[in-house]
């Protein structure tokens, strides 16, 4: 039991740590949410997750990802799903660049979503 809360406080630092890099936050009051299809039209680069070596995991993970005006993660959250998933889910997201945004000549942050089967 011991050795099961120390794995999973070390699961909880990595998430924390991998979603505290973030490079800019956005107004959440001025964010544009994108339909699926034109938010996957802005992605430049993406990483596929990999689930950790020797995790025989499945399941389904859904992420809500907020990119910043250069076109950067800004933020992931991702509600549901097995803890190790959810970390190497962020971690590649946050590999991810996209294209940056803009109405009017100015840069926007926008939000869409993503999702994998494990």
């Amino acid at each position: 039991m011991k050795q099961f809360t120390i794995q999973l406080a070390i699961l909880f630092l990595a998430f924390v740590f991998v979603n505290s890099s973030n490079a800019e936050t956005c107004p959440t009051s001025k964010i544009v949410r994108m339909k699926k299809v034109t938010f996957e039209r802005q992605i430049i680069s993406k990483k596929e997750p990999a689930p950790p070596a020797g995790c025989k995991c499945s399941g389904k993970i859904v992420a809500s990802i907020i990119v910043n005006r250069d076109g950067k993660v800004a933020s992931v959250v991702i509600r549901n799903g097995n803890p190790l998933l959810r970390v190497a889910v962020t971690r590649a997201i946050n590999e991810w660049r996209f294209k940056p945004y803009s109405r009017t000549r100015k840069a926007l942050c926008y939000k869409g979503f993503a999702s994998f089967l494990f």
